[in-house]
């Protein structure tokens, strides 16, 4: 029951897509887009830190400092918190602020902290460089910059990213309402 509840789900969520606005993915992405949603958050953390290896390379200087830096993942040491996961959303919040700052977080936590997107778990005040442990401890957060970047990478529109974040993490989207007679 469970498991074809899920695939309405993801149905009623690509033919929201394929009938919204243009994006910049072709039909043949919208699979993989949609199999990112159901995917366990150790795949995707190992996906989204092969984009970020690929898209910002560690520096070839064959310095010391640098490569024992890099030994502990694709950021500095600064963002070793020996979870793959929350490294990685970390990297991917260094390098692309403004890709999370145009989202929001749907965890009632920070909703309740006021953040006024997910850029703000990340950061302190928000400010890009001024990290604040807060996301770390958030399983949402990280799952949403991870699949944010992700998708992003694919050429996702920005409604397409909401809508599918809304899906997975909204919970108004998944109250029930009572039919009345």
């Amino acid at each position: 029951m469970r498991r074809a509840k899920k695939s309405l789900y993801a149905a009623a969520l690509f033919s929201l897509t394929v009938t919204g606005p243009a994006g910049a993915m072709d039909s043949a992405d919208y699979g993989e887009f949609q199999k990112l949603m159901q995917t366990p958050l150790q795949t995707v953390t190992e996906k989204a830190e092969a984009v970020f290896v690929k898209k910002y390379p560690q520096p070839a200087t064959g310095s010391a400092r640098l490569d024992k830096e890099y030994q502990h993942g694709p950021c500095s040491t600064e963002f070793d918190f020996n979870n793959a996961s929350i490294n990685i959303a970390y990297c991917i919040a260094g390098k692309k602020p403004e890709l999370l700052a145009g989202y929001p977080c749907y965890n009632p936590v920070c909703e309740q902290m006021g953040f006024a997107n997910l850029a703000g778990c990340f950061f302190t005040n928000g400010k890009a460089g001024d990290y604040s442990l807060h996301a770390s401890t958030i399983d949402t957060c990280i799952r949403e910059a991870i699949l944010i970047f992700l998708w992003d990478d694919m050429g996702a529109s920005n409604g397409e990213i909401t809508g599918a974040l809304r899906f997975l993490f909204d919970p108004s989207v998944h109250e029930t309402n009572p039919i009345s007679p």
